[in-house]
């Protein structure tokens, strides 16, 4: 598990990469919200370590694209039909 300067590092350089990546995909802020902690809870949690920045970043970009996936074949996203005001 990662320290939380390594943690506040990773957001600091990265929030903003993976919002936009996760608004691209998904379109709804909140759905971007929930996959953006998503992403940094698994980067926290992730053990091994990174060979560079470059490596660190594209791997959460990848996470990132496939929790966006994740939530575009679930069910609930599929199925109901949200009514906007």
């Amino acid at each position: 598990m990662r320290n939380e300067a390594e943690a506040n590092r990773a957001l600091s350089l990265y929030a903003d990469t993976v919002r936009r990546i996760c608004f691209i995909h998904l379109r709804s802020y909140s759905d971007v919200e929930d996959v953006s902690q998503e992403v940094f809870l698994k980067y926290i949690l992730y053990e091994c370590p990174f060979e560079s920045d470059a490596h660190e970043k594209a791997w959460l970009i990848r996470v990132a694209i496939n929790a966006c996936k994740d939530v575009l074949k679930s069910f609930f996203h599929k199925k109901v039909i949200l009514l906007r005001v």
